[in-house]
């Protein structure tokens, strides 16, 4: 008889029971990691995305929860203030009276001064203002036409300056400077005759104020 001898049956190993389990050392997609996808871009690791068909807002498609800054009110302006508006001199309204004030105080210079201050207001007829004065030379120099021009930008208007030659009287800027001078020369004078002091000297000493020996002396202007 032939003997059969039985195929040796292949007994796999026991498992291990101590042992990690075998999905431990499955690897896992590159995709499922976050990593590139390609014709996709990478993918989004971790966090949800938006399901349009999703009634709920994700995480990755929610608002930040800071609020957003607000913009500073537009500040408002008050409407500008107005401007003064410089008052100008009225022609209508000058005298005669007023001529020595205001000659005394034109900026002019040299003999254009010296017409202002030594001239009488005479009056004025239509456009043209007419002055007086003694010393044909300066009714007849050029320095006319600066006064002129002064007159015209005080009063704001366009103007001629006739001067006519003829006696004058107080009504000057010049004679009326010479009346003040003289009154506050006469005023030191008596301030001296009556001061203790020199009441004194001439007392005991039979001293005298010499004539013309006082003069009054301007008091220092702010400017200087």
């Amino acid at each position: 008889p032939l003997a059969v001898t039985p195929a040796a049956a292949a007994v796999a190993p026991a498992a291990d029971d101590d042992g990690p389990p075998s999905w431990v050392d499955e690897e896992i997609p590159f995709e499922a990691e976050g990593g590139f996808v390609p014709d996709a871009g990478f993918a989004p690791d971790g966090g949800f995305t938006s399901d349009p068909d999703d009634d709920f807002e994700t995480l990755a498609s929610a608002p930040s929860s800071a609020p957003a800054p607000s913009a500073a009110p537009a500040r408002r302006e008050g409407p500008a203030p107005a401007r003064k508006r410089q008052s100008r001199a009225r022609l209508a309204d000058m005298t005669s009276a007023a001529w020595p004030e205001l000659a005394a105080r034109l900026p002019v210079t040299g003999l254009a001064a010296e017409l202002a201050r030594q001239s009488e207001w005479a009056g004025v007829q239509g456009d043209a203002i007419i002055l007086r004065v003694a010393v044909k030379t300066l009714a007849e120099s050029e320095s006319r036409v600066r006064l002129q021009t002064v007159l015209c930008e005080h009063f704001g208007q366009g103007i001629r300056l006739d001067v006519d030659v003829g006696a004058v009287g107080e009504a000057t800027a010049h004679a009326v400077a010479q009346a003040e001078r003289a009154a506050r020369q006469q005023a030191a004078e008596d301030a001296v005759a009556v001061d203790p002091f020199v009441q004194a000297l001439v007392a005991d000493f039979g001293a005298h104020v010499v004539a013309g020996s006082i003069r009054h002396v301007d008091p220092p202007s702010a400017a200087a």
